[in-house]
């Protein structure tokens, strides 16, 4: 071997060797950390260790809840209390607003029951097809003895003659009146979503509220799901108007009260407009009531309950949905008025 290849042997064997040293190195710096894990391990095992250490965190929370009294910094638990107390007067607020006697917008036959001088329905309709219920169910009382009932028509039309199964059957029928009763009373939920005073009973063939459902059974006129309807079944034995005196020119008249005069924004020219809408509105009213009572003929006068009925949701993507707002008897839970709310 000559000298120039032992000297590149010797360079080729110094560079191994520092290569070497430099790999161990590293590998000693990627285990330090891991040692001193193992170590820490090691020394929390220590009784006298962790002793030590749950002595220093209490002295800690201690002194963190001394200065928080000093300073007066609420804590979690005060935060906690405020936002109950904004949530129970938010709860508050909304069983006002529901306890709240809402004026009812009907027409005036809704309101007085009509007297033997009123030979026709009030909305000038035939008794097939009227919604003065009042009417069809002072007619069902002066046909109770008899049975008939001679319907009063014009001269040029032949007199019609209307039994008083007949007439029970318009009321029944052609007004829906017991509608929410037959809802109601059955297990199966229908497809319908139903609303009682904004609480949902009924949606998507699955009942709701089962507290209210439960009260069904404390009415003056009890309803038991799933059994058959006992109002309903002695229909032809109820006795409308047994409350008042259908002899008398004028039964039952409610006593409404004017309506009160809006509160007007300030006058300036951006709320003149709506001060003028709003005062007209007002002055169009001149003359007529106001009234929070409708007459059941089973029950008499009484705060009806607000009712929701909207058809299913297929009906809405078919574009055919119908949503209705009704009012009813909180006795018998006759529907006493109704329009339709929405629809598409």
């Amino acid at each position: 071997m000559t000298e120039e290849e032992y000297e590149d042997e010797l360079a080729k064997s110094e560079a191994l060797v520092n290569s070497l040293q430099a790999l161990d190195s590293t590998k000693a710096k990627r285990l330090n950390p891991i040692r001193r894990l193992v170590q820490a391990d090691q020394a929390l095992a220590d009784p006298a260790v962790e002793a030590k250490i749950t002595q220093i965190s209490k002295s800690i929370a201690t002194a963190a809840e001394e200065s928080t009294e000093r300073v007066g910094i609420k804590g979690p638990p005060m935060r906690t209390k405020s936002v109950n107390v904004k949530r129970a007067k938010k709860a508050t607020k909304k069983k006002k607003a529901a306890a709240k006697v809402s004026p009812i917008s009907a027409a005036p036959y809704f309101f007085y029951v009509p007297g033997p001088v009123f030979l026709t329905p009030r909305d000038f309709k035939d008794i097939q097809h009227t919604d003065d219920y009042l009417f069809i169910a002072v007619l069902i009382e002066r046909s109770r003895l008899s049975g008939w009932l001679n319907g009063e028509r014009p001269p040029e039309i032949s007199p019609n003659h209307y039994s008083a199964k007949n007439l029970r059957k318009i009321l029944v029928r052609k007004r829906n009146f017991w509608i929410l009763r037959t809802f109601l009373q059955n297990p199966v939920a229908p497809p319908s979503t139903i609303k009682i005073d904004g609480r949902t009973i009924c949606s998507e063939g699955k009942w709701h509220n089962t507290a209210f459902i439960k009260r069904l059974s404390s009415l003056r006129h009890p309803i038991a799901m799933g059994q058959p309807d006992e109002l309903l079944a002695n229909l032809h034995a109820q006795r409308f108007y047994s409350w008042c005196d259908l002899t008398q020119p004028e039964p039952c008249t409610l006593t409404g009260q004017p309506p009160e005069a809006p509160k007007l924004p300030p006058n300036t020219p951006n709320n003149q407009k709506k001060r003028d809408r709003m005062l007209s509105k007002w002055r169009d009213s001149e003359g007529t009531n106001v009234h929070l009572q409708l007459i059941c003929p089973l029950d008499g006068p009484v705060i009806p309950i607000s009712v929701g009925i909207a058809t299913p949701t297929s009906t809405w993507k078919d574009l055919c949905g119908r949503a209705y707002a009704s009012l009813h008897c909180p006795h018998c839970l006759a529907r006493l008025h109704s329009k339709l709310a929405f629809k598409n």
